[in-house]
């Protein structure tokens, strides 16, 4: 009997996670993430409408590491889970017209832009050191803590900046990236500062991946170790190979 009460909770555990994921608003806009993978074909389904994956445990359980990752640690500066918004094309800010929907109380918000121009991301924390504003994001890593910043998450906080840049007209010179081990329980951290690239390279390389998602067709698939984790693995290698 004990045996059948302990599955029965440790199923209940696995579908909380399961749901707090599930109760996250999907994306329907580009978001910078889409722009720093390898392969653009997660995006692409995404924003064609295709259906996701059915939920599972182990795909749901990053986005609450993360969620709670970014809820505990505020590092106190000048900004906070920013928001940020930019017509990357014309290096205006977004704007948006708010309707009644249906006659009810619930409202829609329409982007006034061109979709397909238009990027959205979240700034981990922005602090002022000295008179310089550094734009921070959290990583975590269960091996040895980097000696040097992925291009990957370069590109990201780069991408930051041209959106800052779009929103404040402020142009921000350097980021740092802090590696948190999660395997040490969070204890074990790294921080690695680094220059950012100069506006106009960093809109030219956007602009470059906006353009493949404009396309009508599918992009070409590129094979890594996160395609399991993928939304869309299944639609994307039925054949499971």
């Amino acid at each position: 009997m004990s045996d059948d009460i302990a599955d029965i909770i440790d199923d209940l555990y696995e579908k909380s996670i399961i749901n707090f994921e599930a109760s996250q608003n999907p994306r329907k806009n580009i978001h910078v993430s889409d722009l720093t993978s390898d392969c653009m074909r997660m995006a692409w389904y995404r924003l064609n409408g295709y259906e996701p994956d059915k939920k599972d445990f182990k795909k749901a359980l990053p986005l609450v590491h993360g969620t709670q990752l970014h809820e505990c640690c505020n590092l106190g500066g000048v900004e906070h889970e920013m928001s940020l918004h930019g017509d990357i094309f014309n290096m205006k800010k977004v704007s948006y017209t708010t309707e009644e929907y249906l006659g009810g109380d619930k409202t829609i918000t329409t982007m006034d832009n061109e979709f397909y121009d238009c990027v959205k991301g979240s700034m981990d924390d922005l602090v002022e050191i000295d008179d310089e504003l550094i734009i921070c994001d959290k990583k975590t890593t269960k091996k040895s803590i980097p000696r040097e910043v992925s291009d990957k998450y370069k590109e990201q906080m780069n991408i930051y900046k041209l959106l800052y840049f779009i929103e404040t007209g402020v142009e921000i010179s350097r980021a740092a990236i802090i590696y948190i081990d999660k395997s040490s329980a969070w204890e074990r951290h790294k921080t690695r500062v680094f220059d950012l690239d100069p506006i106009e390279e960093i809109r030219k390389r956007v602009l470059s991946k906006l353009s493949v998602l404009k396309e009508g067709s599918i992009p070409p698939r590129v094979v890594s170790f996160l395609c399991p984790w993928c939304p869309f693995y299944t639609e994307c290698n039925p054949s499971g190979r």
